[in-house]
């Protein structure tokens, strides 16, 4: 596989919840759980957070795709060669390691 390129603008989007899509984006999403999910907008689009793949090291489902997205936490793919990237923003501490703003995403797009 060739190098992978990301290309994100780094803008926190918030995530919304199912209340905040308009009902021509709910009827996009069919499935049990789409209340109890997140999703985002990007690029005119709308994306489901339960779509994504976990990029973190989690002992009950090791990955290696930090090897190819490193810094980024989970990925969809659109085809074999690209798809979209994810990360939460970290908030610098006063003191302290940056914690994560789990109410928002930074969206990058990939391609090799």
């Amino acid at each position: 596989m060739s190098e992978v390129t990301i290309k994100t603008n780094n803008v926190p989007r918030d995530l919304l919840y199912w209340f905040d899509l308009t009902p021509k984006e709910q009827k996009e999403f069919d499935h049990d759980m789409r209340e109890e999910e997140c999703y985002f907008r990007f690029k005119g689009w709308v994306y489901c957070m339960g779509n994504f793949m976990s990029l973190r090291n989690e002992s009950h489902c090791p990955h290696q795709g930090q090897d190819i997205f490193p810094g980024w936490d989970g990925y969809e793919s659109d085809s074999f060669f690209s798809g979209i990237v994810i990360r939460y923003p970290r908030i610098p501490q006063w003191r302290g390691e940056p914690v994560e703003d789990v109410e928002r995403v930074i969206v990058g797009t990939y391609f090799s």
